[in-house]
């Protein structure tokens, strides 16, 4: 508990490869640590190591299969890494097992956008918007831009 602390402490300060140490000692002395392997995960995602995140996250899944944030992460790593197949199904089941999120809706919209089924992400992206009631960030925008270059809205 101490290292997993120290480490969220040090990702705060900025210092996430410090935070990576603290994290892997946090692993290291116990294997089945769901949260060390999650906070691990969001820590390699932070310092742009993909693959390793995905590790971490996989191996989340794996120790508590109906927890909904290694799918979470995964997802994003797997994004990150251009593999979108199995982010949409991250994403999917992530969703599945705590509907309701629309960043979760968005990414399932932007992962079927990249593998090209286009009607797959329009339907995502749609509802999507609909759940944050059209508010503008960078995700709705991105969302209406390509919903608008495929004629689904003017």
């Amino acid at each position: 508990i101490e290292l997993l602390q120290e480490g969220e402490s040090l990702l705060g300060q900025g210092v996430p490869e410090k935070a990576r140490t603290a994290f892997e000692s946090a692993v290291g002395k116990w294997q089945e640590d769901y949260t060390a392997r999650v906070l691990l995960a969001k820590c390699l995602l932070f310092l742009e190591k993909d693959k390793e995140a995905a590790f971490q996250a996989r191996q989340a899944q794996k120790l508590f299969p109906s927890e909904p944030q290694g799918y979470y992460i995964s997802g994003l790593a797997l994004t990150s890494a251009g593999k979108y197949d199995r982010a949409f199904r991250d994403f999917s089941r992530c969703d599945s097992l705590l509907p309701g999120n629309p960043q979760l809706t968005f990414y399932k919209g932007y992962t079927q956008d990249k593998t090209g089924r286009q009607k797959q992400a329009a339907n995502e992206y749609a509802a999507y918007l609909e759940m944050i009631n059209y508010a503008s960030n960078r995700y709705s925008q991105y969302a209406y831009n390509r919903l608008k270059e495929w004629g689904y809205v003017r």
